[in-house]
C-alpha cells in the first residue's frame, strides 16, 4: 500500500498482470487536519473487480473534501457509540499469557481495541464491533440468550498475505439491528485472543469475557 500524501489518487486502476496477484489500491490523504482513504483488493484473477472497487474510493474521497459527510442517524444504544476499550478491564486482559495488560491500541474510533499487542504475529486479547449480513460462522452457541459463534484460526492461516500468524479464537455474538445506515445487517460483538497457545486455552479464554464485556453494553 503507498504511503498517503496530499496528492490526489490517480484517476484510473490498471489491472495487474495475471502472472502477479491481483492488487488495487486507492489512497488519499491531505495535511494538517488529515482525513484519509484506503481500499485495497485482493485475490480477483483478472483484476477488473479489484479496480472497480478500488476506484469507488474516488466518491468517498470527494465526499471528505467538501465536509459535508452526512450524520450516520445510529440509535442511541447501536455499538457506533460504545468504545470497545471500555469493555475490558486491564486485569481481565492480562489471563491472557505473555502480554502486557496497559499496552492498549484502539482503532476505527473506538471500534476495535486489542490489549497487549495489535497484529497477527504477536499474542493479544481484542474485541471488534462489525455489521454482518449473513448467519454467523463458525460453531453455534447461546450466550446470554443472544446467539453467538465460536470461530477458531490456526497458525500461519493467512500465508503469504499478511505473513505469519499466531493461532487465534473469537466469539462473535450477536447485539441487535444495525442502523439505518447499514439496513438488514446485525451488529456483532467480537471478543478474541490470539497466541501461542491450544485451541482449548485461546477458545476458553475468549468465551469467558464474553459476559463481561456483554454485561457492560446497554441491553438491547
Amino acid at each position: 500500500m503507498p504511503v498517503l500524501n496530499s496528492r490526489p489518487a490517480p484517476a484510473r486502476c490498471r489491472p495487474p498482470d495475471r502472472s502477479e496477484d491481483a492488487h488495487a489500491t486507492r489512497a488519499a490523504g491531505r495535511r494538517k487536519r488529515t482525513a484519509a482513504v484506503a481500499i485495497d483488493v485482493h485475490g480477483d484473477e483478472s483484476g477488473s473487480r479489484a479496480c472497480r472497487i478500488a476506484d469507488a474510493a474516488g466518491d468517498l474521497i470527494r465526499l471528505l473534501k467538501t465536509g459535508e459527510l452526512p450524520s450516520a442517524r445510529h440509535a442511541p444504544d447501536s455499538l457506533a457509540n460504545q468504545d470497545a476499550c471500555d469493555l475490558v478491564k486491564e486485569s481481565e486482559a492480562a489471563r491472557v499469557p505473555d502480554i502486557d495488560p496497559g499496552e492498549r491500541y484502539a482503532a476505527f474510533t473506538g471500534q476495535s481495541c486489542a490489549w497487549g499487542g495489535e497484529s497477527i504475529d504477536e499474542p493479544h486479547r481484542y474485541v471488534l464491533f462489525q455489521h454482518v449480513g449473513d448467519a454467523l460462522e463458525g460453531r453455534p452457541r447461546t450466550i446470554g440468550g443472544r446467539m453467538a459463534a465460536v470461530q477458531y484460526g490456526p497458525a500461519d492461516e493467512y500465508g503469504d498475505l499478511l505473513g505469519h500468524s499466531l493461532p487465534n479464537c473469537a466469539v462473535d455474538v450477536e447485539y441487535g439491528e444495525a442502523g439505518p445506515t447499514a439496513e438488514g445487517r446485525t451488529e456483532v460483538v467480537s471478543v478474541g485472543v490470539t497466541g501461542d497457545s491450544s485451541r482449548q486455552a485461546l477458545c476458553s479464554r475468549a468465551q469467558e469475557l464474553v459476559p463481561m464485556a456483554l454485561a457492560r453494553l446497554p441491553e438491547r
